[in-house]
């Protein structure tokens, strides 16, 4: 594991008030996806894993950084969701 990749996801995560790592053909982030949308989040930095040569590496990152290897991964800085996004669709954490 790269720690590159670590700081390449810490970085994501610190310079966007709302950063989704998701893969196309998940169900769970297509639904988490559009719950965004439909809480008013359209702007949103967006890395589709399955679409980027290094999305096993940086999913490998995500695993050190949360303790989860799956998607969808939601970080918000911006606002509390929990009553628009149901825990049990995506692992997420909030940051004032």
């Amino acid at each position: 594991m790269s720690a590159s990749k670590i700081d390449f996801v810490n970085d994501i995560t610190k310079s966007n008030k709302v950063a989704v790592f998701s893969k196309v053909y998940c169900p769970y982030c297509t639904m988490a996806k559009s719950a965004l949308k439909e809480a008013g989040l359209e702007n949103y930095f967006l890395m589709e894993l399955d679409e980027v040569e290094d999305g096993s590496a940086i999913q490998d990152a995500l695993l050190k950084i949360t303790g989860a290897r799956t998607v969808g991964f939601i970080k918000l800085r911006c606002c509390n969701l929990q009553n628009i996004i149901s825990p049990s669709l995506i692992h997420w954490s909030l940051d004032g």
